[in-house]
């Protein structure tokens, strides 16, 4: 069997927190390939800048996709999700991954889930 391109998708600060345990399986797993992604306002200063954590752990990020639009009302969350599900599909269809993992429960994680499923990338 070959090696399996997992990707995961960070949007968040507390989503790096619950997911950084399986990172690290997937990054040591022979047979595993680990793509990370961050996304959204895990890239932003004002809400907790989780790439700095990201990286100074020591993980490799594959991509970084800014999409976060000003706002914080209900019209901006749609029109980042939009903008997410462009800026992902491009990454998905750049990295090739076998499956894509999303964290939690917020609006960024649906363009995550839209990208990979109308590519046909099991999450």
């Amino acid at each position: 069997m070959s090696v399996r391109k997992i990707c995961v998708v960070v949007t968040a600060r507390p989503s790096y927190s619950r997911i950084k345990t399986a990172l690290k399986a997937i990054q040591e797993h022979p047979k595993l390939q680990l793509q990370l992604v961050v996304a959204g306002s895990a890239l932003l200063g004002r809400y907790g800048n989780a790439v700095d954590y990201i990286e100074s752990d020591g993980f490799k990020i594959d991509a970084k996709v800014f999409m976060v639009l000003e706002g914080e009302n209900k019209t901006s969350m749609a029109k980042t999700t939009g903008l997410g599900v462009m800026e992902l599909a491009n990454t998905f269809y750049n990295l090739k991954p076998d499956a894509v993992v999303t964290i939690a429960d917020r609006f960024e994680t649906l363009a995550t889930s839209i990208a990979a499923a109308y590519q046909n990338i099991p999450l």
